[in-house]
């Protein structure tokens, strides 16, 4: 009886383990298929023909790929380096510089991971935002400081009203904001802060909501 139980058990663990087998030689199968599917509409599409096709090197193979449009992906990379840097709040108080060091050596670590050309473009790119000098980069950066206010906006003010943020605050923080454009600054000042400083969200200091209403 005791054997029998020894046999059953071994046997067991042997189906688990073949199970573990089929699954990974699947799942290698289907990750190998899809890399050649890739690989097979790109050179259909003529992708491979330019001098030098984009291309991720993979371990399991090479994944070739196209970029659209003319524009830098600024705002999708900026805020990847928040990984290990941590997102710091936009009226936590914090010294600007001091989160500009910590978020440059997370992009340092990050973008070093990468195979070195396609690093050393990211980390670029993310020096490009930073800096804002660029047309592309101030209005990535106008873009970036107004999507916190939608959020706000949309959630009755409720970030705002917790952290007791005042207009001046506000002010401050997007005092370049309408370099990237003044059109969507305009808008968001009248639609997306006003409306809650009048509501009591955003704290109304007198010497900046004079001329703003």
């Amino acid at each position: 009886m005791f054997l029998q139980g020894i046999k059953e058990e071994s046997m067991k663990a042997k189906n688990k383990l073949l199970t573990l087998l089929i699954l990974s030689a699947g799942a290698a199968v289907t990750t190998a298929g899809i890399n050649k599917a890739i690989q097979f509409s790109a050179i259909s599409k003529n992708f491979l023909a330019e001098p030098e096709p984009l291309c991720f090197k993979w371990r399991l193979g090479n994944v070739y790929y196209t970029k659209e449009g003319t524009g830098k992906p600024l705002l999708l990379i900026h805020d990847l380096v928040e990984i290990y840097a941590g997102d710091t709040y936009a009226y936590a108080g914090v010294d600007a510089e001091e989160i500009h060091q910590r978020e440059y050596a997370a992009a340092e670590k990050l973008y070093g991971m990468l195979p070195e050309d396609q690093g050393i473009y990211f980390m670029n790119l993310w020096k490009e935002f930073e800096e804002g000098k660029s047309p592309e980069a101030q209005f990535a950066r106008t873009m970036d400081r107004i999507q916190p206010m939608m959020l706000n906006a949309a959630t009755d003010g409720r970030a705002w009203k917790e952290h007791k943020v005042r207009l001046s605050q506000i002010m401050k923080r997007n005092e370049h904001t309408a370099e990237g454009s003044s059109v969507l600054w305009d808008y968001a000042l009248k639609h997306f802060v006003m409306p809650h400083v009048e509501s009591g969200e955003i704290i109304d200091d007198e010497t900046h909501s004079a001329g703003l209403k």
